[in-house]
């Protein structure tokens, strides 16, 4: 969501500190603190360092020798700030992405926690929490280090991506706990937004939305909460591009209004990846009793998937697409933020002729002006969810992290043109089948997620792991049965994605995909 006029924080001056683990569990005890560093929010620890250490002219950059792993998340960090508080309150924290694990705390009162890097928050702040001066707002990230010393029952096998096999319990990236990644720092903080809001005054507090196009007719569906406008308020005013249409509002919980409804678009004009034709958007306003909100850019596509025959072949607005493109990392993995940087790597990679990128599921779920960009420029998505090599938990409680973050990630971007694909992590189910163990079930990404997403995006495709097999084939294949890739030659050099070392090529008349295979003696 942008920041709205309604918004405390915009504009707080944050710092942050390291406190040994345990050691101060209430913001009161702070004032013993006397080394502190310059923070933003959204960001993380080793970004405000990096910030620190620039501005004192000592260095231009974070190395892996200025920065340890060991030095991030073996320390608790409390980010701090201090806001002036308007009218008698109530107030609405909202929060889109803090490390694991954290607290928040109002005035003295802890008022929210959080176990999960990628599940949004939200809470409503009572009338008398700080009413009428300024208020202290601290958020306190326990050191994972710690936590992952706690012992919790073992996954049916081990993960050769990271040492730490915890993990398989902790809801966060890979980066800076991978090996692989060397040099990056684990994340630590708020590394997206954080808003305080005053209920009093107008805002948009949330907001879904959902375009589909049957023939040339385009429907936006559009529901939302809002706060600080007159109770009577009968309407407001959703446009979608020049078509727009009047809501009816009615009351909700928490003293929010609620509005839903579907915006008509006749002779819609059809998004397309850029290799194909124009992706065509249209930006979404609410406007209400003189206040305007944007909500966002939506487009109007489908996406069908030809799984006959063992193949994968993806259709955009019924034409076959040859998908050919990369896998995705953040342009700053130390900070998590770079709009600029994001949007420069985008423009190079559609000039470039890529039509796809894949985001793995070792790194994060993207931003939402990532996301704008690649509708902007026409570029299709591969989502995993943020899951990599570890055996996820077939627990309830482990499931509703799951199933939170899924959820609001796919409210967020449902609307957005790009997405293509979701899918269950990155090589959930190639390293079990590496290590021997063939055709695991795996609830997580094999029954309970599925489910969940033919709730709440029936009309998303889902792929169980990336990469997998073909739907009824084995994980496991002798190499007598695999083939090798062989492309036309139009295809250009710039073909990448996807790729994996832990597989071979099955040649199919007129298409391609991959299976797994373990050499046999």
């Amino acid at each position: 969501m942008p920041r709205s006029s309604a918004d405390l924080l915009a504009g707080a001056i944050w710092r942050c500190a390291a406190t040994e683990p345990g050691s101060i569990s209430d913001p009161d005890a702070l004032e013993a603190v006397t080394e502190w560093v310059a923070a933003s929010v959204p960001g993380t620890v080793v970004g405000a360092l990096r910030a620190e250490q620039t501005d004192a002219g000592r260095t231009k950059s974070v190395s892996s020798s200025s920065v340890s792993e060991s030095s991030v998340s073996s320390s608790d960090w409390w980010f701090v700030t201090t806001v002036a508080t308007t009218g008698e309150g109530s107030w609405l924290l909202q929060f889109d992405g803090m490390t694991a694990f954290a607290d928040v705390w109002i005035g003295g009162v802890r008022v929210a926690s959080t176990e999960s890097m990628f599940a949004p928050g939200e809470v409503s702040i009572p009338a008398g929490v700080g009413a009428g001066k300024r208020v202290q707002v601290a958020v306190h990230f326990h050191s994972l280090s710690a936590i992952l010393r706690s012992r919790r029952p073992r996954g049916r096998w081990r993960s050769s991506m990271v040492r730490e096999q915890g993990l398989r319990w902790i809801r966060t990236t890979m980066l800076g706990m991978a090996p692989v990644f060397s040099g990056v720092p684990v994340p630590v903080g708020p590394w997206r937004g954080i808003r305080l809001l005053d209920k009093g005054i107008a805002a948009v507090v949330s907001a879904v939305k959902h375009a589909s196009v049957d023939g040339t007719t385009g429907r936006v569906a559009v529901s939302a909460r809002l706060t600080g406008l007159p109770a009577a308020l009968e309407y407001v005013t959703v446009r979608v591009g020049e078509h727009s249409r009047q809501l009816a509002v009615s009351g909700g919980p928490d003293g929010f209004l609620e509005v839903s409804g579907v915006v008509v678009v006749p002779d819609a004009q059809l998004w397309w990846p850029h290799t194909h034709g124009t992706p065509r958007t249209y930006p979404v306003t609410m406007e209400a009793v003189g206040v305007s909100e944007h909500l966002g850019s939506v487009g109007f596509r489908t996406v069908e998937v030809d799984r006959s025959d063992g193949g994968f072949r993806l259709y955009v607005n019924g034409i076959r697409v040859y998908c050919r493109g990369s896998v995705w990392v953040p342009t700053d993995p130390i900070s998590l933020q770079g709009d600029a940087g994001t949007t420069r790597v985008l423009e190079r990679l559609a000039e470039a002729g890529l039509n796809m990128i894949r985001i793995p599921g070792t790194m994060v779920y993207e931003s939402d002006h990532f996301w704008e960009e690649c509708a902007r420029l026409g570029i299709l998505v591969w989502q995993d969810m943020m899951l990599a090599t570890l055996d996820p938990p077939d627990t309830d409680e482990f499931f509703e992290l799951v199933a939170s973050e899924v959820t609001e990630f796919l409210h967020r971007v449902r609307g957005n043109p790009a997405l293509a694909v979701f899918c269950g992590g990155s090589e959930t189910e190639q390293q079990p089948t590496m290590l021997g163990l063939v055709d695991q079930h795996i609830p997580l990404i094999h029954s309970r997620l599925p489910e969940l997403i033919s709730t709440v995006a029936p009309e998303l495709e889902y792929v169980t792991s990336s990469p997998s097999a073909p739907r009824g084939a084995s994980n496991w294949q002798r190499m007598s049965e695999a083939g090798s890739l062989t492309t036309s030659g139009w295809v250009p050099i710039v073909v990448h994605w996807p790729t994996c070392s832990a597989r071979e090529y099955v040649l199919r008349p007129n298409h391609w995909h991959f299976r797994f295979h373990r050499r046999m003696r």
